[in-house]
């Protein structure tokens, strides 16, 4: 039997359709970093002096404040994107609301805020709307009424770079999506001079839209492979193969596998 095909194009079917041009010519040391959030915001990188966001949702390239990169532009330049934006304390607030004592650049509804002390600690909320400039106000439900003790924690995009060439100041940098700014970071350790092809990745902290709590504290004891923090209470083998990294202190710089954990104490592979 003969059927009629009725559907409409472009009402009841998707089409393939090209994104917006880059607003440069890719060449050595032109990079793109994503990331995870739902938005997915980009960052190309064009040169030392010129960097854009790229939105899905507006399909656009938008030009960002002058990194004025250290080192020499080319290839082995890179980065990666976290999660984890700018913090603080709040200056008044209320069930529905946060004042913050940082100036907010951007509209960040969709994102989330975590309070991270005081009143409120441990509620993780999504962004209604926010006010831009001083002591920007947050809107959300936050369900406990948030004041003055309230530390927060703003999860939105940073993303982390560094340019090629000889390493000094200015060469690795942290650009804030929330406060539209560029912070020059500390290249201890890092190689003299990149001239190669790299991969940079970091540990995400979202997912999508999902935040992913990490734990961080001071050892109260340790031996080669326990680490113990009698200020905590985790589920017995919450962490079984996770990661824990040593940021301070002895043994700086190390990583190794959880193989399990009690309510105060980590168990480590041991290497």
């Amino acid at each position: 039997m003969a059927t009629t095909n009725n559907l409409k194009k472009g009402l009841n079917r998707k089409l393939w359709e090209a994104c917006s041009a880059s607003p440069v010519s890719f060449n050595n040391g032109i990079n793109v970093i994503s990331c995870r959030h739902s938005q997915h915001i980009n960052m190309l990188i064009a040169s030392a002096t010129a960097v854009y966001l790229y939105t899905p949702e507006e399909d656009s390239y938008v030009l960002i404040p002058n990194p004025s990169f250290g080192g020499t532009f080319g290839v082995g330049g890179g980065g990666a994107c976290g999660m984890v934006g700018p913090s603080g304390t709040a200056t008044a607030g209320s069930s529905t609301s946060l004042t913050t004592n940082i100036s907010l650049q951007r509209d960040l509804r969709g994102f989330k805020i975590h309070i991270t002390g005081g009143t409120g600690a441990g509620t993780i909320v999504e962004i209604l709307s926010n006010t831009l400039g001083t002591n920007s106000i947050i809107s959300a439900n936050f369900g406990v009424s948030i004041d003055a003790t309230s530390t927060y924690r703003i999860l939105t995009p940073r993303f982390y770079v560094v340019n090629a060439g000889s390493q000094a100041t200015g060469t690795f940098k942290v650009y804030c999506y929330a406060l539209n700014t560029w912070s020059n970071l500390s290249i201890t350790n890092f190689a003299t001079s990149i001239s190669a092809e790299m991969r940079y990745v970091s540990t995400p902290s979202m997912i999508g839209g999902e935040f992913n709590s990490f734990a961080t504290g001071t050892a109260t004891a340790a031996t080669a492979n326990t680490l113990s923090n009698t200020a905590k209470s985790w589920t017995t083998n919450q962490w079984t193969n996770s990661q824990v990294r040593i940021t301070a202190g002895t043994g700086a710089g190390q990583v190794r596998t959880i193989s399990s954990n009690t309510a105060t104490q980590l168990t480590v592979s041991s290497n």
